[in-house]
């Protein structure tokens, strides 16, 4: 859902969100959902009749049946206002009980009391900002201490109104403060769940404001410390155990976590082409009988095979998933070029120190796996137009944050081992010539605690942080220049270097382009629609297609 003005927003798009949302979508939020309903429920059943148990004459097993004949058609029915009738009911038993019925002071304390609690007590709506707190968590999206401090005192504006503005409040939050697009789509596929609850909490706390209210004009008020005291302490150990018991049940892992490792090629395409991956180290029987001079777009006319060079060290754009499956922005464009050239596809890995040499030997025809264009490179290979570019970073691990302060302190540490890979290491050496290099698998060192940092360009390295808690990257404001992607093919491929370029821009045109950034890189949900979900007015009935 685009970032947009939402004052006017509904739930029609709750209706909306919910004929596309799947229980497999919401089981991973598990976490939000039981939390949000053992909160309901702790304050509805417990923590609510314990205070006017301690408060007023009434007993905590009278208060309690209250609550649950009062509130129970709210939770039924979504309504906190339905409760307002039956509130007026059980007031009108406690004046008996009390004999008060009599005193025109009950009267008039209850007509005031019961529409001041209905407008200002409903602490159901102000629970939604719990999603904002989860929300934070999921999208790894941290508040500024205004933020906080800001969020803390909705709580009370959002007490006050109808489900409907709190909801619309919710959502403009979520907009205002950055959050991931999907944020609010996923924040309106909740609230299905939680609607039942949130009207069940808020009709309790009407509830307890106007007993509150009433019994505080009469001498019947009164605070039973001790009970208030032990009742307290039981509140805690309750909600403790609670916490322990559920735990092993439910998903503490966030939105990214597994959001790349779970991205898959069918996913993103309609009907791709069938691709056979060779393994490094695997046989090229095809070699023998590749003429390197031969052109390269007439040799894939001619063999009705297109031959893409990969390298599955930057997720992503080329990696593997946890399939096994080789996926990503780039594989995914190999994908559409092939199914564009109508042959078939076949992906054979590339060693980065030596893509012009295998580009002109013809052991692929076109290498696509975030090929950094550098000034090196331009004399050996030629390159399409650049179809991204981003800032060089440094992937520092959190336990080193000291040695990366300023940017002055790295450059002049000649003790600071950094690692770097195929056309990175042209950035290090113009970044840190004073820096030692380090030689091994890609990110090795790294994990190892080997090295003190990796240079990568943001979005590999922001991702692959997204997988490896503890580490962060620092582009120090810009200063270790851009890293530029490209295609490449061997230095004379003229014809085939102007197609692919000409290619790019058609895809781009046609919005297919902007589609495989927003899935793999942006981590949209899948491109093609899901299956519609069984129905009996469709599947039994045959009503509707």
């Amino acid at each position: 859902m685009a970032r947009q003005d939402l004052s006017n927003w509904s739930f029609s798009h709750v209706s909306v969100v919910m004929g596309t949302v799947y229980l497999s979508d919401l089981i991973q939020i598990d976490f939000y959902f039981l939390s949000y309903i053992f909160i309901v429920l702790f304050f509805t059943l417990w923590a609510l009749p314990q205070i006017l148990a301690s408060f007023t004459p009434l007993g905590f097993k009278e208060t309690l049946q209250a609550v649950f004949s009062i509130c129970l058609l709210s939770f039924l029915t979504g309504t906190a206002a339905i409760a307002i009738p039956l509130i007026n009911h059980y007031l009108r038993k406690v004046a008996e009980k009390e004999h008060l019925k009599g005193e025109p002071v009950f009267r008039e304390t209850a007509q005031a009391a019961l529409p001041i609690s209905y407008s200002f007590a409903q602490i159901g709506n102000a629970l939604l900002l719990f999603f904002m707190f989860f929300a934070s968590f999921y999208y790894r999206h941290p508040f500024t201490t205004f933020e906080k401090a800001l969020l803390s005192f909705l709580t009370i504006p959002l007490s006050e109104g109808s489900l409907g503005t709190s909801v619309n409040s919710v959502a403009f939050l979520l907009n205002e403060l950055k959050f991931p697009d999907n944020a609010v789509e996923l924040f309106a596929a909740t609230i299905p769940v939680t609607v039942n609850f949130q009207a069940f909490l808020s009709a309790a706390s009407v509830l307890t404001l106007v007993l509150l209210m009433i019994f505080v004009g009469y001498p019947f008020m009164q605070i039973k410390w001790k009970s208030l005291l032990f009742k307290l302490i039981g509140s805690v150990g309750l909600a403790a155990a609670v916490i322990l018991a559920i735990r092993p049940f439910i998903h503490l892992e966030d939105h990214f976590r597994n959001l790349y490792p779970n991205r898959k090629i069918a996913e993103s395409l309609n009907d791709p082409v069938k691709a056979k991956v060779y393994l490094p180290g695997e046989p090229l029987d095809y070699l023998s009988s590749v003429d390197p001079n031969e052109s390269v777009l007439v040799r894939i006319f001619r063999t009705k095979v297109l031959r893409v060079g990969y390298s599955p060290l930057n997720i992503p754009y080329a990696y593997w998933n946890q399939h096994n499956e080789l996926v990503g922005f780039d594989i995914a464009m190999a994908y559409q070029l092939a199914k564009d050239l109508n042959c078939k596809l076949e992906f054979i890995p590339m060693d980065l120190d030596l893509i012009a040499d295998e580009l002109n030997r013809g052991v692929y025809d076109i290498a696509m796996s975030a090929v950094l264009i550098t000034d090196k490179r331009i004399q050996t290979m030629s390159f399409a137009d650049a179809y991204t570019d981003q800032n060089n970073v440094l992937v520092i691990p959190e336990s080193k944050h000291k040695l990366f302060t300023t940017l002055k302190n790295v450059e002049n540490n000649k003790q600071l081992i950094i690692e770097a890979e195929g056309g990175y290491k042209r950035v290090l050496e113009s970044n840190f010539p004073n820096a030692r290099s380090y030689r091994g698998p890609y990110d090795e060192g790294l994990l190892t605690g080997s090295v003190d940092a990796l240079i990568w360009s943001r979005i590999p390295g922001t991702v692959w942080c997204l997988n490896h808690p503890g580490f962060y990257v620092d582009d120090f404001d810009g200063q270790l220049g851009k890293s530029y992607f490209a295609y490449a093919v061997r230095i004379n491929a003229i014809q085939m270097l102007r197609f692919t370029s000409n290619w790019l821009a058609l895809k781009n045109l046609d919005g297919f382009y902007q589609a495989q950034e927003q899935y793999w890189v942006y981590g949209k949900s899948s491109l093609k629609p899901k299956e519609k979900r069984w129905s009996i007015i469709r599947n039994v009935l045959g009503w509707v297609k």
